[in-house]
């Protein structure tokens, strides 16, 4: 055999080689559930960022694929983790943390409401 008619084999990565689509991954878990909760989370501490937009629109899709795929309803609980203080304060030897947790939700609400507004 030459060796321009050698096939190309592309050696076993995590999961790559077990799998044909996304769906396989989760036909296990999936099989004889009524529905599917997608659990998400974002450290809301400034403005969302190209990661937090990508891995949440990928969420979104995930949920989407998941209903098309398995025909069984998927929602997407949002969890907002805020442990970044945004202001500290020193009394004697102990420090004290402040979290505004009102002021971080309206640039990703936004977001959120676009979202959902697009189903």
């Amino acid at each position: 055999m030459e060796e321009s008619e050698k096939p190309l084999v592309y050696p076993p990565v995590v999961i790559a080689h077990i799998v044909n689509d996304l769906g396989d991954y989760f036909d296990p878990k999936i099989k004889g559930k009524s529905a599917v909760d997608i659990h998400y989370s974002a450290q809301l501490n400034g403005h969302p960022h190209m990661g937090t937009l990508t891995s949440l629109a990928s969420a979104f899709a995930v949920g989407e694929y998941i209903q098309n795929r398995f025909n069984v309803p998927s929602t997407l609980k949002f969890e907002a983790l805020e442990n970044a203080p945004i202001e500290k304060n020193q009394m004697g030897d102990k420090e004290y943390c402040n979290l505004r947790l009102e002021n971080i939700y309206k640039t990703d609400l936004t977001f959120l409401q676009h979202l959902n507004l697009r189903h």
